[in-house]
């Protein structure tokens, strides 16, 4: 069993890029991450990162990742346990990226075989803050019209849901691959 997350683009990001000479945008990358909370440790599962989309507000990556989908369902028995993190980032040559904005989704929310509209916000998380429920939009009208902005997912899913089956002995947790 397998799930193919296919990170499609963004829209409505923010330019971080500045010049004096050019008509500089930012060039954003994303990096997604799968993660488990585990007794109040994150334990990371699985990491990948996205090209890099040079000048624009609104990357276009449709790329595709693979992830072991058995592997989710069986960690995420309690429903609350895996999620899905989404980092968008600017990449810069001679100064540190720029944080364009992120969205977590818990494993449970995401909507199989639908194109996903996810809000991404613009300020980095900070611990022992109110929880904000992240909300999952099947369209990006809402979003379009208040500028905000949002990344464009979707998740295949090919196989049936089988949580009998038994973890493979040896489990890679990350998998990173910089564009």
């Amino acid at each position: 069993q397998t799930c193919d997350l296919e990170i499609r683009g963004a829209s409505n990001l923010a330019n971080k890029d500045f010049s004096l000479f050019a008509n500089d945008v930012s060039d954003p990358y994303l990096v997604f991450t799968v993660f488990s909370k585990m007794k109040e440790r994150k334990v990371t599962l699985f990491e990948a990162c996205t090209n890099t989309s040079m000048d624009t507000l609104f990357p276009v990556w449709g790329q595709r990742i693979s992830i072991m989908s058995t592997i989710l369902w069986l960690l995420d028995k309690d429903n609350d346990s895996v999620h899905f993190q989404f980092k968008v980032w600017d990449r810069d040559e001679m100064t540190s990226d720029d944080f364009l904005g992120e969205v977590t989704v818990p494993f449970e929310q995401i909507q199989f075989n639908r194109t996903l509209h996810l809000e991404l916000s613009e300020n980095k998380k900070k611990k022992k803050k109110k929880k904000k429920k992240t909300i999952v939009h099947t369209d990006s009208k809402a979003l379009d019209r208040d500028k905000k902005p949002y990344l464009v997912i979707r998740l295949h899913v090919h196989g049936k849901k089988d949580p009998s089956i038994p973890l493979p002995p040896s489990l890679p947790l990350t998998n990173i691959k910089r564009g």
